[in-house]
């Protein structure tokens, strides 16, 4: 019976495994500079490059904790193991440019659980660098 429970189990957690893509960011950063605005501001919807931002925040060596970002600008923060994969993975591929990469792993409540990071492909044409979808102006 506890075998049975056991591979039941197993297979659950095998089969939750999800894949996202997108840029792999510092978080604290990211969220600095999305707040990072002018208190008079009124339209900071149209003042805000995601692209910037991410460039300037993507995961360097000294990176303590890591998120991912998706193309649609949604983040995911990594849980302690995957920062600690991350961390890893980041000392590996040294790059000045935002890491591109493909997470395996499953999401527990806000945090993603990371199996595997691996980097992407370079992009090979205009539809895969075409720019992020920004804030759309206020009415």
């Amino acid at each position: 019976m506890r075998t049975l429970a056991f591979l039941l189990t197993a297979a659950v957690a095998c089969c939750s495994a999800q894949t996202w893509s997108g840029d792999l960011i510092d978080p604290g950063c990211f969220a600095t500079e999305q707040h990072n605005v002018p208190p008079t501001d009124t339209m900071t919807s149209v003042d805000q490059d995601v692209n910037a931002e991410i460039r300037y925040c993507t995961a360097k060596a000294k990176t303590k904790s890591f998120a991912l970002i998706l193309p649609d600008n949604t983040v995911l923060p990594f849980d302690a193991a995957g920062n600690a994969k991350a961390a890893g993975f980041v000392r590996t591929h040294r790059r000045k440019e935002p890491l591109r990469v493909t997470v395996t792993g499953a999401r527990t409540g806000q945090l993603l659980a990371v199996q595997s990071i691996v980097m992407n492909a370079p992009a090979r044409d205009a539809a895969d660098t075409a720019p992020r979808a920004t804030a759309s102006p206020r009415p």
